[in-house]
């Protein structure tokens, strides 16, 4: 839809999930499958949607170039958490990356304006890290901040600067304990 909400256009009507992009030509929208927890793309002006991935990903993030989706995913052999890269192209897995601790609270990525590397977040003994990967397997991560001990519900980052924002706050939780129901 335009932005003053008119225009708007349904895109899909049997496979639906979670908005993750639209690329940059405004062409397609990627999303992820709420069913299957796998990545689709479907054209902004509508049609049948196509499976991108055959694997399970959480929270995808596309290159700005749009031909590569970072996502978080468990290896299946040991249940770590790694972050893979997945050609959009082709559906194929290119490489993935060892991350620095096995915490996880709905980490996210953002990829760096020249697509060579990407920023994700972890949480590691209430601490929230911000980390930045570069494409080249042979570099490790490097720690870029402390954000805190908030979660960080969401972050995006600038392809013109590069500057971050993010959304951070912590759960508030009660309990009540009702007796004498009959």
């Amino acid at each position: 839809m335009n932005a003053d909400g008119s225009n708007q256009v349904q895109t899909t009507s049997q496979v639906g999930g979670i908005p993750r992009f639209v690329t940059n030509d405004g062409e397609f929208v990627y999303f992820e499958s709420g069913l299957h927890q796998t990545l689709w793309r479907v054209s902004t002006a509508g049609g049948d949607p196509t499976e991108v991935s055959k694997v399970r990903i959480l929270f995808p993030a596309l290159s700005n170039d749009g031909k590569l989706a970072a996502y978080f995913f468990r290896d299946e052999s040991n249940k770590r958490l790694k972050i893979g890269l997945l050609s959009v192209e082709t559906g194929a897995i290119t490489r993935s990356f060892e991350i620095t601790n096995n915490s996880f609270l709905g980490g996210r990525i953002a990829w760096l304006p020249d697509d060579k590397s990407f920023y994700y977040v972890t949480v590691s003994e209430s601490q929230s890290l911000l980390w930045q990967q570069r494409l080249d397997p042979a570099r490790a991560p490097q720690l870029v901040a402390n954000l805190g001990n908030d979660e960080i519900a969401d972050l995006a980052l600038s392809p013109v600067d590069g500057s971050l924002a993010f959304i951070r706050g912590r759960w508030i939780h009660e309990a009540v304990l009702i007796e004498g129901l009959k």
